[in-house]
């Protein structure tokens, strides 16, 4: 008998959809991939929220409650893991920066009505229209709002993307940890040299000792020539990484219009991520597939540039 996947409604022989959430029908034999754990959020008005707007990026997404954790557990399917945790880093970074207005304009509100008159009182209002009032959709508590701030983004169970390291950068870096081992090797093995000559005594006689400091010393050294090699290799690749990314930088100015031609009535997050989306798959399909954070760190500057 042919059921539902997400509401367990069973159906009829000859029903392909679900009537209550549209969902293609399955047979009771067929095998029902699980969802797995995507993050912990502690406000079950946030957890629902976010779900939905996993949901809106065509997401399959859910959340229960977890006793153990005392937070809301949200769910995707494994194949959704990747897109999953890249929408959670852009709504985080946008709820995060609505909640932080709302507290700022309640500080600020609540600092004038306390020192000022009420015509103060007044002014305050009309420069923050909002301040009475959660944002857009942000139906949490006071409390809630300002624990947002400081449990939100760590409320995630998984590491969140990580931050993309150009390739000059990691040239400057590798040339550091070179210097800084090289550097080890020397004392290291010119203490061992004072030693022997018996011009320093702290291991006066023992061999043992010295010839631990050697290996130490040759240690310090391999990786000290390793970094230097590695060092080379990155900066060589910088050269046309930055060339590169220029040439993305260009054609990404020059076809704003395809990645921010959205419905302005959306909420703000809404239209965060259609852009951010719309702006992925413009660069890939463009330039091909790239390293995933590197096209984020692009779309980031590109997004704080013109919005």
């Amino acid at each position: 008998m042919p059921w539902c996947p997400k509401c367990k409604t069973e159906y009829r022989e000859g029903i392909k959809l679900c009537t209550d959430c549209g969902s293609e029908l399955i047979d009771e034999e067929t095998d029902i991939p699980e969802m797995i754990d995507l993050c912990y959020i502690e406000v079950e008005t946030y957890a629902k929220k976010f779900t939905a707007y996993l949901k809106h990026s065509d997401i399959e997404a859910e959340y229960e409650y977890d006793k153990t954790k005392d937070s809301y557990l949200v769910k995707v399917y494994e194949k959704d893991l990747k897109k999953a945790k890249t929408e959670f880093n852009a709504f985080m970074k946008v709820e995060n920066a609505r909640a932080n207005q709302y507290i700022q304009e309640s500080f600020e509100k609540a600092m004038t009505e306390q020192a000022g008159t009420d015509d103060a009182g007044d002014d305050s209002s009309e420069s923050s229209p909002n301040a009475d009032a959660a944002p857009n959709d942000m139906e949490l508590t006071d409390a809630e709002k300002r624990k947002l701030l400081n449990d939100a983004v760590n409320a995630a169970t998984y590491t969140a993307a990580g931050v993309y390291v150009p390739q000059a950068a990691k040239a400057k870096e590798m040339t550091t940890t070179a210097v800084t081992f090289l550097g080890f090797a020397v004392l290291l093995a010119g203490f061992a040299v004072l030693n022997i000559l018996d011009i320093v005594h702290v291991f006066h006689g023992n061999m043992i000792a010295i010839g631990v400091l050697f290996i130490f010393a040759a240690g310090c050294l391999g990786v000290g020539l390793n970094a230097i090699k590695r060092s080379k290799k990155a900066k060589a690749d910088s050269v046309g990484e930055e060339e590169f990314t220029n040439n993305i930088k260009d054609w990404m100015e020059k076809n704003i219009s395809i990645m921010t031609d959205i419905d302005e009535s959306e909420p703000d997050e809404i239209r965060y991520l259609n852009r951010t989306n719309a702006m992925k798959e413009a660069i890939t399909e463009h330039f091909g597939e790239l390293d995933e954070d590197y096209i984020e760190s692009l779309i980031d500057e590109f997004y704080d540039k013109h919005f």
